[in-house]
């Protein structure tokens, strides 16, 4: 997986539970809109394997994650419906 702002870890890439740090740790690992897209991208590539049983989150830093980071969001001016296909998406996993 090539992504910015999550990290795999490769530790676990043999077993059948995959690992994810969120790596925004000047944000307390809020979730901006990159954040958000790449997370989407791993839930949609993880549900497509027969081999992963469980995924596991976590922050880097001090904290898990501080929620959504409304500065990006505002910057990002995205209608709020946007994202919802995405979301439904994971969650219908």
């Amino acid at each position: 997986m090539g992504f910015g702002r999550i990290i795999p870890d490769s530790a676990a890439a043999s077993s059948r539970l995959r690992l994810l740090t969120l790596s925004r740790r000047q944000a307390r690992n809020a979730l901006d809109m990159t954040l958000r897209a790449e997370m989407a991208d791993v839930v949609a590539e993880l549900a497509a394997s027969t081999e992963i049983r469980a995924l596991i989150l976590t922050g880097a830093g001090e904290h898990f994650c501080a929620g959504g980071d409304l500065r990006s969001m505002s910057e990002q001016r995205r209608p709020p419906h946007a994202s919802c296909g995405r979301v439904r998406a994971a969650c219908s996993i």
